[in-house]
């Protein structure tokens, strides 16, 4: 999604674990499930300038207001679509290579919401699973992300 998004002149950056930021601003999200030898992925992008609630004001933004541009959607899903469509059989080693290359976490100081607590740490590597490697070494399967200042 980055990589598509980058090549319309984006400057996107990947949030751990799934969402997709444009100038500091939530745009869309990934999510992916594996079932019985297959991988189902979901992608949502905020494509056109929308009234957020309240609640989301502040975090959320969409292709347009960003841009200025009223993007087609059908134009942006045939891009995503072609590009995913090249990728779908590349090695799986690279993505956490790739992953790293998007992301706006590393090097940042976070709290990890866990179901024991919260832990704030430094956010230092992607491993090649996927988890988040903390400072103190801990590596983060699954929990909320905020990156702190």
């Amino acid at each position: 999604v980055c990589e598509c998004l980058a090549g319309l002149g984006f400057r996107p950056q990947l949030k751990w674990p799934n969402d997709v930021v444009l100038e500091g601003r939530k745009v869309g999200g990934m999510l992916a499930e594996a079932a019985e030898g297959v991988v189902i992925l979901g992608i949502g992008i905020n494509v056109l300038r929308v009234e957020f609630p309240a609640a989301l004001a502040e975090s959320a933004t969409s292709l347009e207001t960003v841009s200025g541009l009223r993007l087609d959607r059908l134009d942006l899903l045939a891009g995503l679509i072609e590009f995913l469509g090249r990728e779908v059989d590349g090695p799986m080693e690279t993505v956490a290579d790739r992953y790293r290359t998007w992301s706006g976490t590393l090097g940042k100081r976070v709290r990890v919401d866990l179901g024991s607590g919260p832990v704030e740490d430094r956010a230092v590597d992607i491993d090649r699973g996927g988890g988040l490697v903390l400072a103190g070494g801990q590596v983060v399967r699954a929990g909320d992300v905020v990156q702190l200042r």
